[in-house]
């Protein structure tokens, strides 16, 4: 499916309701930044757009993002006077847009998109299970020094010789959400270590792990599992798992435990520096006889989990999933989350289950007008009236003093609209609290 811009949102939404034009200078403006020229705004016209309060945005060049009000209506010569000046003088054939006065401006239309995408417009995202606290490396971690670290600075994946970075990408083209990436920073083997896991000395079943890994170059990246309790590697029943390949790949095996451990972690390994960096997608591991697996936190309720599946193949173009033939059961666990229970055990099945989460947001922490390049994968058509019911909220509530049930019509007729779109996009109707079933439409690719 295309990707779409924040600007090509924002400018879908002020198409559809008229709150916008655009145009480009046909020549410079004051040398002080207080004006736009475009000589063109009558003939064309679009000066009705222009009155005091007006938002003008330059939407490219050395003041894209600048965002100012016009003081009144456009001059015979099509100069917009602005208050307070762009940062420096607006040359020609810069592209600008001005928004009306009473529309949301356009800060509140890029939040509106945000909360559209985080709130509005959902997706049923495939999301292995795992054993280890952030396995599934999405939306949760971020980056701080060496280490990957929850929303709480929580050291999540602990770095050793090495600089990781988080790699989007995009579907179709790739069947997984993002990867982290690991840069070698000195002369020895470089890995990130997850967090240790606690485990029954008494019980010696049989555990399962795997990663998916690619290399970015003529390069070896390997799976580790670890003792901590004895400061050793474990012995993995199917050899060492090397991976030496540019394109996807699985790196697997079952393993049994040490004498005396009581504590493993997984290594994730890259080369040493000089080498290219290796990308790691998902992390597993789990008992093969174990039926009771904790859902990751953000999982709010079990209405948020759809069918299990399993995946198998073991390179790229060759992953196919097929439903689980087992049976599972949905718990919400008072102060544990989301559980699920499998019947029977998993065994080395590399098992899924569909997640139904919000679409990745496109202002960052420290908003820029780069923002308006972020783009995203949900339907435009989609994201453009869930986002537009969400700017009639934002007048309603800002107009119920002065003009009183001004924006219901505009409004219900977008909430119509976006309850036909939930139909072709979003998630079909559950009939029972421990039913999900995904639309075919809005899953990712695994």
């Amino acid at each position: 499916m295309p990707l779409s811009t924040r600007a090509a949102i924002r400018r879908a939404i002020g198409e559809v309701t008229g709150w916008q034009i655009r145009g480009v200078t046909d020549s410079a403006g004051a040398a002080d930044g207080t004006t736009i020229i475009d000589s063109t705004i009558y003939s064309k016209a679009r000066d009705q757009h222009v009155r005091n309060r007006s938002v003008v945005c330059v939407t490219e060049s050395t003041y894209r993002g600048q965002r100012r009000y016009a003081t009144g209506p456009p001059s015979t010569a099509g100069a917009v006077t602005v208050s307070p000046a762009f940062g420096g003088q607006v040359a020609t054939a810069m592209d600008y847009e001005i928004w009306l006065p009473d529309a949301p401006h356009p800060d509140q239309i890029d939040l509106c998109i945000d909360r559209a995408l985080a709130e509005a417009c959902w997706m049923w995202r495939p999301t292995p299970f795992s054993m280890l606290q952030y396995g599934d490396l999405v939306d949760d971690l971020t980056v701080s020094s060496a280490d990957l670290v929850d929303a709480d600075s929580t050291v999540i994946w602990d770095g050793t010789a090495v600089t990781p970075s988080v790699i989007n990408l995009a579907p179709p083209d790739e069947f997984t959400r993002r990867a982290i990436r690991l840069t070698p920073s000195n002369a020895t083997t470089a890995f990130t270590q997850g967090v240790t896991l606690e485990v029954d000395p008494d019980n010696r079943k049989q555990w399962w792990a795997s990663a998916l890994v690619r290399c970015n170059g003529a390069v070896t990246a390997s799976l580790t599992v670890y003792d901590v309790t004895n400061a050793a590697a474990i012995t993995l029943d199917e050899g060492t798992q090397t991976w030496t390949r540019e394109g996807w790949g699985l790196l697997k095996s079952t393993f049994s435990l040490p004498t005396a451990c009581e504590q493993i972690a997984v290594r994730i390994n890259a080369p040493a520096t000089g080498g290219p960096t290796v990308d790691f997608a998902w992390v597993q591991m789990q008992q093969r006889e174990q039926t009771l697996f904790s859902l990751p936190s953000r999982v709010r309720s079990k209405r948020h989990v759809g069918p299990v599946f399993v995946r198998s193949g073991n390179y790229f173009g060759e992953f196919k999933r097929r439903p689980w033939s087992g049976t599972l059961e949905r718990r919400e666990a008072m102060g544990r989350g989301v559980t699920i229970e499998l019947d029977p055990p998993p065994g080395s099945h590399s098992l899924w289950f569909y997640e139904k989460t919000g679409y990745p947001t496109l202002t960052s922490s420290t908003p820029a007008a780069a923002d308006d390049d972020n783009s995203t994968w949900c339907p435009l058509e989609w994201l453009r009236t869930a986002a537009l019911a969400e700017c009639y909220r934002f007048l309603r509530r800002r107009d119920s003093k002065e003009q009183q049930g001004r924006w219901d019509e505009e409004y219900l007729e977008t909430l119509g609209e976006l309850e036909a779109l939930q139909a072709d996009y979003g998630i079909e109707p559950m009939l029972t609290q421990d039913s999900a079933m995904p639309s075919g439409v809005a899953i990712l690719p695994v």
